[in-house]
């Protein structure tokens, strides 16, 4: 508060609307204040925003943040709009993780403008708290404005002829087990049902989907129902058989019915086979994206690319094996820790054995840190002379355990002996270049795109030393703005952060779509 305060007397734009709570009833009587307040706003909002006030204190947390959610900071959404409709019956999903979503089938109804048939029920558990049966009437909302979900049933409009809902015990799609797996350290079970049959065409299907989206091998066609009908012909049981496949089979794929036929094409065909041979020299990071390993998203497969070589290296790091090693040091401290509140030792013997344990694990967590510290996949964060050390590494240890696990299973092994026989060997572009004009900063994409797609654009900045981000901080130091840019443009304005045009990007990385006229002043 004391930074927007001055900021605020330098003249600079800050929001309008802020407190500061001692504690929980002052938090809530603040977003009651703010709900009440929002609507005068000359901006739309749909929550509020929680935040720890100390910047020490957002250091020694951002050790368990993940890529889009600092842990210091939580959103608060306000009710959205609602409305009450029928649920006809329950329907399963099922994901490219194998994971069951229970999904509603719903007498239509207009929310927010829009015609509701469907809406996310997230989970059996769910169902259950909520007492929500086939039949009822129920009220569903848009999550986030966006998505609907039922909100909860209305039990005083019931007739007897409801029926609790039972998840099944077998893939709905391809008959196998279902179960619930333990979470990471093994103590609980996760909420998410799976099917265990990794060859189940729904999940075979789904991850034949995201293999093929812009973000990770790009491609163009092999969208939802080419992926559906793929698997279902058995043309593809793997991504990977894809490079196995003919212009002339895949222009021959049947995308209608045995009644009323309709064809792939050759036309589309050829554009697969050409997007197919542009992935054999596509960057490490794309490859480990594409590859759709749980908990390995876009901006930690850049984050393993940059240190990492091949995908062999990635698939053996000793540097994410000690990512793992220093959770598990530090939820070993917690544990043993004598000092601890929550679990005090039970007499004087039991201390002292938990204090020698405890020292043993400090020191093992400063070891472990260090090493990583000289690779540059970790930092120190908080006070030096905090014990044990707080280190933030490069990519957490939930990815770090399951992309290291991936490459252990059965399906890991495979991809990469069916890699080495395609003749494919992804390979990292590098930590980009150390004095690259993005060396060091923060760059946001916005607006459409006329030369490049923003897929392209983000590579050329990662390979001049630029980190790709997707949304407006203060921490942004640059944002290229396309045609109709929208929020993040005054959001970035609003900050005082530089924008520069596409032509402008275009020139300064030198590409040969630029119009030829040279870059005035500095960038930064």
């Amino acid at each position: 508060m004391e930074l927007l305060e001055w900021l605020k007397a330098l003249g600079f734009r800050t929001p309008s609307w802020l407190r500061v709570c001692a504690n929980l009833q002052e938090i809530l009587d603040a977003i009651g204040a703010l709900d009440e307040a929002r609507h005068g706003f000359d901006y739309d909002t749909d929550g509020a925003v929680l935040k720890i006030n100390e910047f020490d204190a957002r250091e020694r947390l951002q050790g368990r943040e993940t890529a889009r959610a600092p842990k210091w900071a939580m959103a608060y959404k306000f009710q959205p709009d609602r409305a009450v409709t029928r649920l006809k019956g329950i329907t399963m999903q099922v994901g490219r993780t194998g994971a069951l979503t229970p999904v509603a089938e719903l007498e239509p109804v207009v929310l927010s403008g829009a015609e509701i048939r469907r809406a996310t029920l997230h989970n059996e558990d769910q169902i259950r708290l909520k007492d929500i049966r086939i039949g009822d009437r129920v009220v569903i909302q848009r999550a986030g404005e966006v998505i609907p979900e039922v909100v909860e049933s209305v039990p005083s409009e019931r007739t007897g002829d409801e029926e609790p809902f039972v998840m099944p015990d077998r893939c709905p799609v391809c008959g196998a087990a279902v179960v619930k797996q333990k979470v990471s350290d093994g103590t609980k079970e996760e909420a998410a049902s799976r099917c265990e049959n990794l060859l189940c065409p729904a999940q075979l299907a789904r991850r034949l989907e995201f293999f093929a989206q812009r973000k990770a091998l790009d491609l163009e066609s092999v969208g939802g129902i080419v992926a559906d009908k793929l698997v279902e012909t058995k043309m593809v049981q793997d991504p990977l058989d894809l490079f196995d496949l003919s212009e002339e089979q895949l222009g021959l794929l049947n995308l209608g019915t045995p009644t009323e036929p309709r064809q792939f094409g050759r036309k589309h065909a050829a554009k697969v086979i050409a997007a197919l041979q542009r992935t054999r020299t596509l960057p490490l990071a794309r490859w480990l994206f594409g590859l759709a390993i749980p908990n390995v998203g876009e901006i930690t497969a850049h984050g393993v690319a940059k240190f990492h070589q091949t995908l062999s290296e990635a698939a053996q790091s000793p540097l994410l094996a000690d990512v793992v090693s220093l959770d598990r040091a530090y939820q070993l401290a917690d544990q043993v820790n004598p000092r601890s509140n929550k679990n005090k030792p039970a007499d004087e013997t039991e201390r002292t054995k938990r204090e020698e344990r405890y020292q043993q694990l400090v020191t093992e967590i400063e070891v472990i840190g260090r090493r990583l510290e000289a690779k540059g996949f970790a930092r120190q964060t908080g006070e030096a002379t905090a014990r044990p050390a707080n280190f933030v590494t490069e990519v957490g240890p939930v990815a770090a355990g399951s992309l290291l696990n991936y490459f252990t299973s059965d399906l890991g092994r495979k991809t990469l002996r069916r890699l080495e026989s395609l003749g494919i060997h992804p390979r990292s572009d590098g930590p980009g270049q150390a004095e690259g004009p993005f060396a060091g900063k923060t760059v946001v994409l916005t607006g459409s795109l006329a030369v490049l797609t923003r897929q392209q654009a983000a590579e050329e900045i990662r390979q001049r030393g630029g980190n790709v981000t997707t949304s407006v901080s203060s921490k942004t130091h640059l944002v290229i703005a396309g045609e109709n840019a929208g929020q993040k443009l005054q959001e970035a304005q609003a900050l005082g952060i530089k924008v520069l045009t596409e032509q402008q990007f275009l020139e300064l990385i030198g590409s040969p779509q630029a119009k030829p006229k040279p870059p005035q002043g500095s960038l930064f």
